[in-house]
């Protein structure tokens, strides 16, 4: 029940920002999907413009996830009120208990979410 998440990729424009982060699992899995709060992502790298998230992010998308499943982004109604939610097949969630190996020792699992920037 615990997802940390971090920056390792930026990529502002004038009107919005991209950022790519790597998400790790821990814990157990919840029925439903696990919070993930965009508000605590870290910047490992000290990537130079990497601004908190004031706005919600209006694209967002999974990028990279373990063979075996598939993963869904649920957007909050605030930056830090957002879940994923894990599938093992075709509408077959994840059930809760502890993650698998294959989803807690994964160390290449990103999504990508872009936003306005704070004009």
């Amino acid at each position: 029940m615990a997802i940390t998440s971090s920056l390792i990729a930026l990529d502002p424009t004038r009107r919005s920002v991209r950022r790519t982060l790597a998400l790790s699992f821990s814990g157990n899995y919840p029925t439903g999907g696990d919070a993930l709060d965009l508000t605590a992502t870290a910047n490992p790298n000290n990537l130079e413009g990497a601004h908190a998230f004031a706005l919600n992010p209006a694209v967002y998308g999974v990028r990279n996830v373990p063979g075996g499943y598939t993963a869904e982004i649920i957007a909050g109604a605030a930056p830090n009120a957002w879940r994923v939610k894990w599938y093992t097949a075709a509408n077959t969630e994840l059930p809760a208990g502890a993650y698998p190996a294959g989803i807690s020792g994964a160390a290449d699992i990103q999504i990508e979410v872009s936003s306005r920037t704070n004009l």
